[in-house]
């Protein structure tokens, strides 16, 4: 993914990818479990589209959280390896 990728936030303000990650490089987010259930990949031409429903278990900036994510990405593929487009995560 590239750093410059775009968020858009619920409150309608948007940030780059960069600000994102570096939020979690503080060490802020503490994840003890995490599954997944519901994949799948589909193929249409030079893209790949994934789904997953994530559980997600542990604790951000202290408070606990205990959450359920639908996530979708859309990479790119290119000379066997891939690229992150297109995203959403949605908390269920």
């Amino acid at each position: 993914m590239t750093r410059d990728f775009l968020i858009s936030k619920l409150d309608s303000r948007y940030k780059t990818k960069a600000i994102d990650l570096d939020k979690y490089r503080l060490g802020n987010m503490k994840i003890d479990e995490i599954s997944s259930s519901e994949q799948t990949i589909n193929l249409r031409e030079n893209n790949a589209i994934v789904y997953a429903i994530t559980d997600m278990k542990g604790t951000f900036s202290n408070p606990l959280f205990d959450e359920k994510h639908h996530i979708l990405k859309v990479c790119k593929i290119i000379n066997s390896s891939s690229k992150i487009i297109a995203g959403s995560n949605l908390q269920l």
